[in-house]
């Protein structure tokens, strides 16, 4: 199952832990239930990045936020997407 929780850029990581908290705090009683149903193996919170051109590139997260998460059994993925307009195209957004 996959719920949009953000509508910021992808290149506005601040602004989309930022609505991840809300909705953590809005949905904690639903996303405890989800993540002890029997079955349920995997719950996640995936950021949609823009890969960005350079040698490297780092993001960070706050402990604050992967403290709150991980007490609730909730997984983080970073997933970085073309920046050039080909991916926005194909619905990549």
């Amino acid at each position: 199952m996959t719920v949009g929780i953000s509508d910021r850029e992808f290149a506005d990581l601040v602004g989309q832990i930022a609505d991840a908290e809300r909705f953590i705090e809005r949905h904690v009683d639903a996303l405890r239930r989800i993540v002890a149903t029997a079955g349920v193996d995997d719950v996640r919170l995936d950021f949609p990045l823009e890969q960005r051109d350079a040698f490297c590139f780092s993001d960070y997260l706050p402990p604050t936020f992967l403290k709150r998460v991980g007490e609730l059994g909730i997984g983080v993925e970073l997933s970085y997407y073309s920046a050039d307009d080909n991916a926005r195209n194909a619905g990549i957004e």
